[in-house]
């Protein structure tokens, strides 16, 4: 939050929200007793999407370091040039980089960087590793041992939508189309 250029005040403030919740069970239109969490803050809890936006620019400021500093190259997304390093969603991110022992380091390097900030660990069961159809198998296979993250072969969707488009969009999001329609004649 330092970073961020949060004030001090408005960070111990903050902090005491998190180290000071507790939590009472109704019972009967009352609340009963006080349960006090032992490992912070937790989901649906008020202050949660707040901090999570917060945790998401840091990380988005670290990536963009990294693209900056030319250690992660993106993805480019126009003629100009613009790579694209990251997209951030409400339950999922995405990290875009070329399929090299280098570039996957530097990666490696910045979530473990975020990791350490945060005091969290990257859950490597919910996370899989998507390649292009260019990258060579034992080369994807060197990568996801490196990584010690799994190899999705079957990355056809993200969060609803496709997560490739080929030539023909009006195939690729024909679908999309057909069920708001649906809705729509609903």
């Amino acid at each position: 939050m330092r970073k961020l250029g949060f004030a001090e005040s408005q960070i111990v403030m903050i902090m005491k929200c998190v180290s000071t919740v507790s939590y009472s069970v109704i019972v009967n239109s009352s609340p009963y007793g006080k349960v006090t969490p032992s490992r912070g803050l937790r989901q649906r809890d008020p202050l949660s999407p707040y901090l999570f936006l917060l945790y998401a620019e840091g990380l988005s400021s670290l990536l963009q370091s990294a693209k900056n500093e030319v250690r992660i190259t993106g993805v480019p997304v126009s003629a100009g040039g613009f790579h694209l390093s990251h997209l951030f969603f409400a339950n999922a991110s995405l990290l875009f980089c070329r399929a090299n022992f280098v570039e996957w380091g530097n990666v490696l390097s910045v979530l473990h960087t975020y990791e350490l900030a945060l005091r969290q660990k990257l859950n490597n069961e919910k996370t899989s590793i998507f390649f292009s159809k260019n990258t060579r198998r034992e080369f994807r296979d060197h990568i996801c041992s490196f990584v010690g993250i799994s190899d999705s072969s079957s990355f056809e969707k993200c969060l609803g939508l496709p997560a490739m488009v080929g030539r023909s969009k009006t195939q690729t999001f024909a679908g999309i189309k057909s069920r708001v329609q649906r809705k729509l004649d609903g």
